[in-house]
């Protein structure tokens, strides 16, 4: 990281680096992506000039910026194609996966509670028993008990 320091902020030479050391670092991450305060967070270590990330507006071929939810996420243009990974990574696979089961488990569990909901039998229809609850029968309990 020495060679950087002796570039230019300014200079095309150290723009090139920069380019090349944020498409290197979203390449080897699983989504392809992260949010843009993690880099800036990273800045020192990757001997990163101040403003950097004015490098994701200047090469919108390289680089996506998305702004939802008040957050900044830096994607890797190549890597998606039609909002999905190109080369998804295995453990984006397994997360994929498990998003799905979660997502289908709950909208199974939804349609169940809506059909107890519907069906009179299942919570007390017509024919069930009321059951009236009272705090004086609690009382006496715990007195009896005390007693003991």
């Amino acid at each position: 990281m020495q060679i950087a320091v002796k570039f230019d902020p300014e200079s095309d030479l150290m723009e090139k680096r920069v380019v090349g050391v944020l498409h290197e670092f979203l390449s080897l991450s699983i989504h392809k992506k992260t949010k843009r305060n993690y880099l800036r967070s990273l800045r020192q270590k990757l001997s990163l000039p101040h403003k950097f990330t004015r490098i994701f507006t200047r090469y919108p071929g390289i680089f996506y910026l998305s702004l939802k939810c008040k957050t900044t996420t830096v994607t890797l243009r190549e890597a998606y194609q039609s909002g999905k990974l190109v080369d998804p990574h295995p453990l984006a696979r397994h997360r994929d996966k498990f998003y799905h089961v979660m997502r289908t488990s709950l909208l199974y569990r939804a349609k169940g509670a809506l059909l107890e909901e519907a069906d009179p039998h299942v919570h007390g229809g017509e024919d069930s028993e009321e059951v009236e609850w009272s705090d004086e029968l609690c009382e006496d309990e715990v007195s009896d008990s005390e007693d003991e």
